[in-house]
């Protein structure tokens, strides 16, 4: 197949174009370095919400953009509240554990829930307390702010003049995950978690469709940018995940003390009841012997999954069996991750061919789930997240409520539920919060305090239905105050100050806040 050159295109595009075909590496569109590191001048959050540019409350047809982009980050996006979260009282106990100063200043701290850029790259409109900002995932806009609200500006010309390309879903994933996961300079350590701090999970498409959309993926938007599907989003963010996972442990499993980096194992294999028999033994890990600590390799296992499934051939698993014993055995553990990366960005590609394939991806997660291959607490989270967003048969249903039931408490979690739900071969009576007082249903709409119970985040919709757009998100546990209740449905406002209205959940995911 031949290749026209891309002539006064930007590079990017092409690259991007030959992406999609299953042509180019995505490595390449990952080289753009991430916006904290742009080395560009961040303007601040302000630079863009008037209301004439991105700061309206209505959305508005008049350009290619809704303009109401600023609305929707404050009021209904949780990235604009992540520096008001070191201000809380969990966070400064974090602080005060870790003998760090105060939360809110400590660079630790900040490079996740800020847009923590050097001093001299802060405009005169730039405020660390605007949280995780416009410029924290759309790049410094010192060169593009200007040339972008041109009519005769493209994406790619500002693309070029920095801003960060979030619509691929490679860029996406690495920028996500960098918070979500970490890198070599950004890592939730054991130490971090001992000292509080909660337990990191991350699914790019899940996470995408929670986030609140300030965009419209109409005409207009897919002639200026890939629009990718949601089961690319999601193998794009399996083998990001991976890599990235991979890069963590050749960067942090020396910790230079008697115990490798814990925070790199399964969280699960230490922190669960002492009176339930858990261990399984793991083909796929080479994991014999119970009490030994492994390394947490949920996306790893489903790139091994994908390979089998896909190119009939094993050698991310026959990969991460090495890794496993390297660490087991105390061997070269840096080697066998760098070797076993080097083989999922080999097979990237052609699994890439092959991201249209999801009746035959659910088929596979369904089989391993039965064949006890998701039988660990991430690895089942892991499963259950690609099964929501790949669809098929009866996963949108009786499947995945069981399916995030088992997921619903880890200190409570039982693989043998799990494993059958995810295999949608029973429907097993699963304890849900009755033990912690948060089990009864919406029955008022007083204002009354709820909690959020779905572990998997609650979407909120603009109208009482499936088909009401997309509006925000909320996490476990998160309270809520409902206003009014039609049917199944509950109309809820956060409970920090009573700001806007938020929108319609379904009332199944809510229960009453404990005294």
């Amino acid at each position: 197949m031949s290749v026209a050159s891309p002539g006064k295109k930007s590079f990017r595009r092409y690259v991007a174009a030959l992406y999609v075909l299953g042509i180019a590496s995505p490595g390449l569109l990952a080289a753009q370095a991430l916006p904290e590191s742009d080395g560009r001048e961040h303007l601040g959050v302000k630079s863009c919400s008037a209301s004439t540019c991105h700061g309206s409350i209505t959305e508005r047809s008049v350009y290619s953009v809704l303009q109401n982009e600023y609305h929707t980050w404050t009021r209904y996006d949780r990235h604009s509240r992540a520096y008001e979260t070191l201000l809380g009282e969990r966070s400064q106990r974090i602080a005060r554990n870790l003998g760090i100063g105060k939360a809110h200043e400590a660079k630790i701290c900040l490079d996740c829930h800020a847009d923590n850029v050097e001093q001299d790259r802060r405009g005169s409109f730039f405020n660390i307390s605007d949280g995780v900002g416009c410029e924290a995932c759309h790049g410094g806009a010192e060169e593009w702010l200007g040339p972008h609200i041109s009519a005769s500006a493209s994406h790619a010309a500002n693309v070029d003049a920095g801003m960060y390309p979030t619509e691929e879903p490679v860029a996406r994933a690495k920028l996500c995950l960098s918070c979500h996961l970490g890198t070599d300079d950004k890592f939730a350590s054991h130490r971090i978690m001992g000292a509080g701090h909660p337990r990191l999970s991350f699914e790019l498409a899940t996470f995408t469709e929670l986030q609140p959309a300030h965009y419209k993926k109409d005409a207009d938007y897919s002639e200026r940018k890939t629009v990718a599907t949601a089961p690319q989003e999601w193998l794009d963010g399996v083998l990001v995940g991976a890599d990235q996972n991979l890069a963590i442990i050749e960067g942090h499993y020396d910790s230079g003390g008697a115990f490798p980096e814990i925070a790199l194992f399964d969280c699960h294999s230490c922190h669960h009841s002492m009176e339930q028999l858990r261990w399984q033994a793991s083909e796929i890990s080479g994991e014999d012997q119970p009490g030994r600590l492994r390394l947490e390799d949920s996306r790893l296992r489903m790139v091994a999954l994908l390979e089998q499934q896909i190119m009939q051939t094993t050698s991310t698993e026959v990969g991460l069996r090495n890794l496993h014993v390297a660490s087991a055995e105390r061997g070269d553990v840096k080697a066998a991750a760098s070797e076993l990366r080097r083989r999922i960005n080999d097979i990237g590609s052609q699994l890439r061919k092959n991201a249209n394939r999801s009746g035959s991806f659910v088929a596979a997660i369904q089989s391993a789930a039965s064949s006890g291959r998701f039988n660990d607490y991430a690895d089942a989270e892991q499963a259950a997240m690609a099964l929501q967003v790949l669809g098929g048969g009866d996963t949108a249903g009786s499947v995945l409520k069981d399916a995030f039931d088992a997921l619903e408490d880890p200190d409570e979690y039982m693989p043998e539920q799990a494993a059958a739900a995810l295999a949608g071969t029973a429907r097993p009576a699963l304890p849900r919060m009755e033990k912690k007082g948060a089990a009864a249903p919406v029955t008022s709409s007083a204002g009354t305090l709820y909690k959020v119970l779905s572990r998997s985040g609650l979407r909120v919709r603009a109208l009482p239905s499936l088909e009401g757009r997309l509006v925000g998100g909320l996490a476990y546990g998160d309270i809520v105050a409902v206003k009014e209740v039609a049917g199944q449905w509950s109309f809820v406002l956060t409970g920090d100050a009573q700001r806007t209205p938020i929108g319609w959940v379904a009332s199944s995911e809510l229960g009453m806040e404990s005294p």
